[in-house]
């Protein structure tokens, strides 16, 4: 059975998308041999798939009637778990000391972002766009220094990812789900409203653990 290490390890250093997308081997993981903590400073990634630039402003809520604003808005969102695919399995390789239950939990949002993901990138086919990263930021990627430098450990990350970009997402996800459904476009909506329903969960784990820690 493959393990939770090798499995993180060819997600982060993978550097196709279907590297970030993998499901586990056998649909099953052994969290055995752990190994000592491993921080990774950067994800792998292809030429396609590497932010460039800072990142443009996302579109107004006012300017979503028109497709190329609604497929940018989709673009950056994609590529926002696609960084939450990455930075999950990076904790599990940062912390393999980490409490079993907390670990699969972590196990199970990676696979929550990676429908997410998945979600994204067919919603973008169908409206007829390339889904690359184009000028997307790395913002989420620039945290990781201040977490590995925190002496609070995982509960920086728990800080950091679940209580600060994720519960961002609260927000962010039903305010462009609830626009893109009066700009017309209910399929787009209907995916925002999955992802706000997931992010709940998300985000309770990181509450439930850090009172936990």
């Amino acid at each position: 059975m493959e393990t939770v290490r090798d499995y993180c390890l060819s997600i982060v250093e993978g550097t196709a998308l279907a590297d970030k997308l993998r499901r586990p081997a056998g649909g099953a993981l052994a969290d055995t041999g752990r190994g000592p903590a491993l921080f990774i400073d950067a994800p792998g990634r292809d030429e396609s798939l590497r932010p460039r630039g800072g990142g443009e402003p996302l579109p107004p809520l006012s300017a979503l009637e028109k497709r190329g604003a609604r497929e940018a808005c989709l673009r950056r969102f994609a590529h926002h778990e696609l960084m939450a695919v990455e930075l999950f399995a990076w904790a599990l390789l940062a912390w393999p000391e980490a409490p079993a239950r907390l670990r699969r939990g972590w196990l199970a949002v990676l696979g929550d972002e990676q429908c997410h993901l998945e979600l994204y990138l067919s919603r973008l086919e169908k409206l007829g766009a390339e889904p690359g990263a184009g000028d997307s930021s790395d913002y989420f990627w620039r945290h990781v220094p201040a977490i590995r430098r925190s002496p609070h450990g995982v509960r920086a990350f728990l800080c950091a990812m679940g209580l600060t970009l994720e519960q961002a997402n609260l927000d962010f996800a039903r305010t462009y789900g609830e626009s893109l459904r009066r700009a017309g476009d209910e399929a787009s909506a209907r995916l925002m409203a999955r992802v706000h329903r997931d992010e709940i969960r998300h985000v309770r784990l990181a509450g439930q653990w850090l009172r936990r820690l």
